[in-house]
């Protein structure tokens, strides 16, 4: 998937308008959302580009079409991302690799009242795969943690495996919660680098 791909797939016009906005891109890989959210924010944006693998990190620019990209190395399990008040928090591609998915969504509320989701509809598991979450089960899990308003934005056939989804998430402000019990990530099951799998699971 290319940028401009990228771009049609999460663009909604809620992002859109005059005021400079700060987002954050979790578990970024080498940028192709976070260069797609970048070509719809206003000038003047920045995005906090957040991974753990620092080489996936180092291949994104550090501006784009006038937005600021800030890259951070950090993990979802650290007990601290190194972020400021947020306009909007982007997870692509992330999900099905969290097995405690409610408490990722729940320390997600308590940066950003804005969620943009991209993931695989597919309810099988794989190893691809692992923890898979089509639109209803993400909508449910939203509801469940006081998202009030939850779209379903556009989809994209997948080379990898069937149909992409992306989801525009909103809600109330809520008291902030600590949460310090670990979020668990799948081991990676292929015969590759982490930041490889990823890359290409990201990519499609």
């Amino acid at each position: 998937m290319n940028i401009s791909e990228a771009a049609d797939l999460i663009r909604i016009d809620k992002i859109s308008g005059d005021r400079p906005q700060t987002w954050c891109d979790l578990g970024c890989g080498t940028g192709t959302f976070t260069l797609a959210l970048a070509t719809l924010l206003p000038a003047g944006s920045v995005i906090h580009a957040i991974d753990k693998d620092e080489k996936s990190l180092s291949q994104i620019p550090d501006r784009y079409q006038d937005v600021t990209i800030r890259k951070e190395v950090a993990t979802l399990t650290g007990s601290n991302l190194p972020l400021p008040p947020l306009d909007g928090v982007l997870i692509a591609n992330l999900l099905h690799y969290i097995e405690d998915q409610a408490t990722l969504t729940a320390r997600l509320r308590t940066l950003s009242q804005r969620l943009l989701v991209v993931e695989y509809d597919e309810r099988a598991r794989s190893q691809w795969i692992p923890y898979p979450i089509g639109f209803s089960a993400l909508r449910a899990l939203l509801l469940e943690q006081g998202f009030t308003e939850i779209v379903k934005i556009g989809t994209r056939v997948s080379r990898y495996a069937g149909e992409l989804y992306s989801v525009w998430a909103e809600s109330r402000p809520k008291e902030s919660q600590n949460f310090d019990a670990p979020v668990r990530t799948v081991p990676r099951l292929l015969n590759r680098p982490p930041e490889q799998l990823g890359n290409a699971l990201r990519n499609q």
